[in-house]
This record gives C-alpha cells, sequence and structure tokens, in this order.
C-alpha cells in the first residue's frame, strides 16, 4: 500500500510539471505573436514621414543684382503649407533701369553717382504638397517689395552741378514657383510672377538751359525738374539659391 500512494504522488507531481511548463511555453508563444517588434504594417498604414523636416532658409537672388539691389532672404515656416518670407537689402544705383530709360531722354547728357538705400519684401506662401510640409514643392504666393534709390547728378550736358535724386519702385504681384532641393541643404527658388509696378520719381531732370552771365562772365545752368509717377504691369521671371538649416 505505501509504495501504490508513493507511485500516484509521483504520478501527480511529474503532471503538475508537465502542465506547468506547457502552459508556460503557450504564454512565451503567444506573447510572440502580439509582439510589437513582429507587427507589419501595409503601406498605408505607414506613419508620416516629412522629406524635409528643416523649417529655416536663408537665399540671395544673383538676378536682381543687374538692378541695384542685393538682398538676402529669410523663409520660416509658420505651420503646415505655410511659411512666410521676407527680405532686406542695399541698393546702389538701377543699373539697369538707367538703360532702359535712357532712350526717354536723347537730349540731355547726365552723369550720376550711385547712393546707398535700402529694399524690403514680403510674402506669405503656401505650399499645396500633401507631405505635411511647407518649403518643398510648388508654392503660391502674394508678394510685395520696395525699393529705394537715391543718386547725386554731378554733371548735365558738359556743366558741373550737385543734384540728389530720388527714385522709389513698389511692386505687388502674385507668384507661382517651385522648390528645387539639389541636396539636403542646396536648392533653387525657381519662380515666375504677374503683377503691377509703380515708380516715384523725386527731381527728376526734364530738361536744362545754360545762361551766360557777361558781367561775370560765369555760366549758370538752370534745371527743370519734375516729380513723375508711372505704374505698368509687371511681369517676372528668375530664381533665387538657398541654403536650408
Amino acid at each position: 500500500m505505501r509504495t501504490f500512494f508513493l507511485i500516484l504522488t509521483a504520478g501527480i507531481f511529474a503532471t503538475n510539471v508537465a502542465f506547468s511548463q506547457s502552459t508556460t511555453f503557450a504564454s512565451d508563444s503567444t506573447a510572440s505573436k502580439h509582439s510589437p517588434a513582429s507587427v507589419k504594417r501595409t503601406a498605408s498604414e505607414k506613419p508620416e514621414i516629412r522629406s524635409n523636416a528643416k523649417i529655416t532658409r536663408v537665399k540671395i537672388n544673383p538676378l536682381v543684382i543687374l538692378s541695384g539691389d542685393m538682398p538676402v532672404y529669410l523663409e520660416h515656416e509658420l505651420k503646415k503649407n505655410l511659411s512666410a518670407e521676407i527680405s532686406v537689402g542695399s541698393t546702389y544705383d538701377n543699373v539697369l533701369s538707367d538703360i532702359l530709360e535712357s532712350g526717354s531722354q536723347p537730349g540731355l547728357s547726365i552723369t550720376k553717382e550711385g547712393l546707398n538705400s535700402y529694399s524690403f519684401s514680403a510674402a506669405l506662401r503656401h505650399y499645396p504638397s500633401e507631405q505635411g510640409s511647407a518649403l518643398q514643392g510648388y508654392y503660391f504666393s502674394p508678394e510685395v517689395r520696395f525699393r529705394d534709390y537715391r543718386s547725386l547728378v554731378t554733371n548735365v550736358g558738359g556743366e558741373d552741378i550737385k543734384l540728389k535724386q530720388g527714385r522709389q519702385i513698389l511692386d505687388g504681384k502674385f507668384v507661382i514657383g517651385y522648390i528645387n532641393q539639389t541636396s539636403d541643404r542646396i536648392f533653387f527658388d525657381f519662380y515666375g510672377g504677374i503683377g503691377m509696378r509703380y515708380k516715384f520719381y523725386k527731381d527728376r531732370i526734364e530738361n536744362y538751359s545754360v545762361i551766360y552771365d557777361p558781367a561775370t562772365g560765369q555760366t549758370t545752368t538752370h534745371l527743370k525738374l519734375k516729380d513723375e509717377l508711372r505704374r505698368g504691369m509687371l511681369l517676372s521671371l528668375g530664381f533665387k539659391l538657398g541654403f536650408a538649416f
């Protein structure tokens, strides 16, 4: 009888150990099936990844140097698909405008020196990108740009004079552009726009006359000056070179 109880007790103990090992293995197997590391996502379940996390950019526009303007642009992402761009620059002399306008005064021989002044611009950009970030792809933007030019006229028709002149240019336009990212930090900003341009001229020389004084033997130059406002259609096309950080 004692032998029978010993065999029965050993059998129960062995059964409990076997059941415990089976339960533990099943639990481990169940946990491995629900482990996050083994979960596979479908293409539609992939988390949104922004291809460009850099939200501030600095740019220069090499083309506007011909117009005597040297601005530095700063663009900053405000929120998803929206950014603001501002620029501050130094103006010296609008060589391109002087060449284009020289034909309107064929009888005047004017020599002048450029004086330093300033420029600024502001724009609000919308990027319709579906990747959740501004500063990439196509964009639409209203933009305002102001430039102040100052010069000193030193000679008219061979007569030495000193006359300070001013010319201010105000542009308002709608721009469509595209950001082409060439590397992680370097990019090109291509743009085209249409709008209106206003030019304000101060002390523009329309004509002059030289009067000789026989009593003194000296000549006096009389200038006919005029303040003028001009306006017209504006078409712009160009690019900016930028650095992202």
